[in-house]
């Protein structure tokens, strides 16, 4: 990981930065976004060929109460996971990073009608025996060393300062001896986010740092923490990322976040296959449109089809020499009487957000390197309008 260049010239907001990732493969620059073996699942439902060449992947699994258990003691469930996560290594295979994180809940189970809890958090098996942590340690980082997986991904654990600490400062050595690289996951909201984040720069030097997202104005001070290693050569990884804010005219939260210091991107993966339960019962109707939105690299908003205007000339520019494509955009209209249709359009708007957000890094990368993230800003008037209260508060916050 280098630092390759800083632009503090957006007044009052924590510098942006490119930095640049060496791999066995060749290097990688951030700001980046990640593509998820989520995105990839939904590329199987679009029957045409559009490519995936993000040079990170990341494959999340997050285990529940029941499934924690299952890992612990079952040869039969790690076994399928491995052959899971082998798959999404293969379809991310031009891929120059590869992560897969199994990640324990850190919440209840309730049932949905009763709205009674059903088993408790994932996180509570491995919380209250240590030699339970132990084991899921030491399986975790056994399977991932057996794939081969380029970072060793250690999920977020709700334990105690000390504890955490002692567990990472394991982990790492063992890492160390393994010449392998950890990859830490961090909760921002965490009580002890600063003190946890210091240690895994300072004394343990990490390079890569898992930050599940929260946001900024709920968890200024976290995000102030990340600012101070802005010149240092260690690489924000944000994983869970919102797809939009709905509070800021829809606009791709993941774009916000280069001027909070953050490098490195993936989106939240939504339950249910995206679909709110609730709208599992309605019937056929044009409502269902709602659930496809397309990605505006001009206005970094995420919209829904239905109220694009320039639907027609965008198809054009992207997607002109693909038939398919431009058939199912074109006569999109049919997906409100069609539940084949609709899941291939809907399947279609995560993989066309994926490109080309992950192409408007690449234009936001060229202004940062020439000191111009003000002028970016500038040009994009909803990001802006999204920036200014948290210029606004780092103003207030300076001022102390």
């Amino acid at each position: 990981m280098k630092v390759k260049s800083i632009d503090s010239s957006a007044r009052y907001l924590p510098p942006s930065r490119t930095l640049e990732i060496r791999t066995r493969k060749g290097v990688l620059t951030t700001p980046a976004r990640a593509s998820t073996s989520y995105e990839f699942r939904q590329k199987a439902q679009v029957p045409t060929d559009l490519p995936i060449e993000n040079g990170i992947s990341i494959d999340i699994h997050r285990l529940n109460y029941p499934n924690l258990l299952e890992f612990l003691r079952s040869n039969g469930y790690t076994n399928n996971l491995i052959k899971k996560i082998d798959l999404a290594n293969r379809l991310a295979q031009y891929s120059q990073i590869r992560i897969a994180l199994i990640q324990p809940t850190t919440s209840e189970t309730t049932d949905v009608k009763t709205r009674q809890m059903k088993y408790p958090s994932g996180m509570s098996i491995i919380q209250n025996d240590s030699a339970q942590l132990h084991n899921f340690l030491s399986i975790l980082v056994k399977l991932q060393l057996a794939i081969g997986l380029d970072f060793i991904a250690i999920p977020f654990l709700h334990l105690p300062l000390t504890t955490m600490k002692e567990v990472f400062r394991d982990v790492d050595k063992t890492m160390e001896r393994a010449g392998s690289q950890p990859l830490f996951v961090l909760d921002m909201k965490h009580q002890d986010f600063s003190l946890i984040l210091d240690f895994l720069v300072e004394d343990l030097r990490s390079n890569m740092i898992g930050l599940i997202y929260r946001d900024y104005l709920r968890n200024i001070h976290s995000y102030e923490r990340v600012y101070k290693y802005a010149e240092r050569d260690v690489a924000f990884f944000s994983m869970h990322v919102e797809r939009l804010d709905e509070n800021n005219d829809n606009l791709s939260t993941m774009h916000c976040l280069p001027f909070l210091t953050n490098d490195i991107y993936s989106v939240e993966t939504p339950t249910f296959g995206g679909v709110n339960p609730e709208k599992r019962k309605e019937g056929i109707g044009t409502h269902r449109l709602d659930r496809v939105k397309l990605f505006d690299k001009q206005s970094l908003q995420i919209n829904k089809i239905t109220s694009i205007p320039n639907l027609q000339e965008r198809i054009l520019t992207e997607y002109g020499d693909d038939t398919i494509v431009r058939d199912t955009l074109e006569n999109y209209r049919e997906a409100e009487t069609d539940n084949k249709k609709i899941q291939t359009l809907a399947a279609f708007s995560k993989i066309d957000e994926l490109r080309l957000s992950s192409k408007e890094f690449l234009n936001l990368q060229r202004f940062i390197n020439q000191d111009s993230a003000r002028d970016y800003i500038s040009e994009k008037k909803t990001l802006e309008k999204a920036l200014n209260p948290v210029a606004r508060s780092r103003l207030n916050l300076n001022s102390f």
